[in-house]
Parts: C-alpha cells; structure tokens; sequence
C-alpha cells in the first residue's frame, strides 16, 4: 500500500519519533510504501521481519485510531457549533 504524498509528508514526522535511528534517506528510500517501511525498520533496528512487521502494524494503529479521534472530534465541534445556531 503506499501513502499520499500529502499524508506521507505528515507521517513521516511521527515515524521519526518512533524509530529515530532511521535517517532522512531512508525515508526517501521508504517512498510512502508500507513493505519498504517495514524492510527498513527490519535492517536498521536488526529485527526479524515478523517483528518489524508487528512494529508497523502497531503504528498504523496508532495513526488510525489519532485520525478517527480528531475526525470525532471534528464531528463533536460541528454539532456543538449547529446547535448553538438554531438555539439563538
């Protein structure tokens, strides 16, 4: 699967945090494309592919669950902001 390159931009700040030993080039390198990140995170850390694998599938979850979150969140101003129009 590869990544937007709007939301790759985005990610790529949070993959830095998350395994800080990979460089800006192997972010290039990685390209958006998720088996290229986890072949990365594989080399560089000196983890079996299951484990990298594991590791990045973990990390989408955590980048999923943040944007349905905000998404409710959006959602939640949305109401708040409807029903403060219809009660003036």
């Amino acid at each position: 699967m590869k990544v937007e390159p709007n939301t790759w931009n985005q990610i790529q700040r949070r993959i830095k945090d998350r395994w800080n030993k990979l460089s800006d080039a192997d972010l290039v390198a990685v390209g958006g494309m998720r088996e290229n990140l986890v072949a990365k995170v594989q080399s560089v850390y000196g983890l079996r592919r299951e484990d990298a694998d594991r590791e990045v599938r973990d990390f989408e979850r955590g980048i999923d669950s943040d944007a349905e979150r905000a998404a409710t969140d959006r959602a939640g101003a949305s109401s708040v902001a409807g029903e403060e129009m219809v009660e003036e």
